[in-house]
């Protein structure tokens, strides 16, 4: 009778091993998975980042044009970095505006974002202004995400 006892409890003790074992492999497979979705998170957020902060580079050359604004021309348009910052005045990024090209009433130009946490993270935006009359304001005739384009 005691011999059979000793072999349930060795039979349980082996059971709840089983169990043991397979709670910390399922638990190590998620918490990798966890922190892989962070990682994959944060790198979305600052590819975002670095998004918004070109798209404010198209914006700033838009107002910079709209008579009601900067009351520019298109050839005093000239290359800048200024820095972006959200609601809170905390910077999130840069742009840079450059690669201008400029005709009577066109204006192409490219606004290179970047994330203030990792500069190196950049989005490139290629766009082309045109204004139809005089004293009215630019029109977008061609805006361009150039995805996988490099960060120089």
């Amino acid at each position: 009778m005691n011999n059979s006892k000793n072999n349930q409890a060795g039979g349980v003790m082996l059971l709840v091993l089983i169990i043991m074992i397979i709670f910390i492999v399922i638990a190590s497979a998620t918490l990798r998975y966890v922190i892989r979705q962070s990682h994959e998170t944060i790198d979305q957020e600052q590819e975002e980042q670095a998004f918004n902060a070109a798209d404010s580079g198209v914006s700033y050359v838009y107002w910079l044009l709209d008579p009601a604004g900067g009351q520019k021309v298109v050839t005093d348009i000239q290359a800048v970095t200024k820095t972006v910052y959200d609601d809170l005045d905390a910077a999130i990024g840069t742009f840079t505006i450059d690669d201008i090209v400029t005709d009577t009433n066109e204006i192409e130009f490219t606004s290179t974002g970047r994330d203030i946490a990792l500069p190196d993270r950049c989005q490139v935006i290629q766009v082309r202004l045109r204004q139809v009359e005089a004293n009215e304001r630019h029109v977008l005739t061609d805006w361009d995400n150039l995805v996988g384009y490099p960060c120089s």
